[in-house]
């Protein structure tokens, strides 16, 4: 586990309003004029962030915040991104061909 502060990291990414109830997640390094959203998150009626990724990430929809939907970002990307070991393949020699 890291010893850094949760505070003090550095973030990769950034919430971004883009107009009242509409926030937008992006690489937090990206000029203002080359945004590429990760994501497209709208509040609904019940205060509900519904999250529109645009890319094919196995992350939840539904968060509390927009906030929520960050952290779970960070989160996922810090773990490896959902990388994992490789599952050995047995390998056999070919079948011998009878005469």
């Amino acid at each position: 586990m890291s010893s850094t502060p949760k505070s003090t990291r550095r973030r990769r990414f950034a919430l971004r309003r883009t107009v009242d109830r509409d926030w937008m997640i992006v690489h937090a390094g990206a000029p203002e004029f080359a945004v590429r959203p990760l994501a497209h998150i709208t509040i609904d009626d019940d205060d509900v962030a519904e999250v529109v990724w645009t890319a094919p990430l196995p992350l939840p929809v539904v968060f509390a915040s927009p906030q929520d939907a960050l952290e779970t970002l960070e989160s996922w990307e810090r773990t490896g991104g959902g990388a994992t070991k490789p599952i050995p393949i047995a390998h056999f020699p070919p079948p011998r061909q009878v005469s």
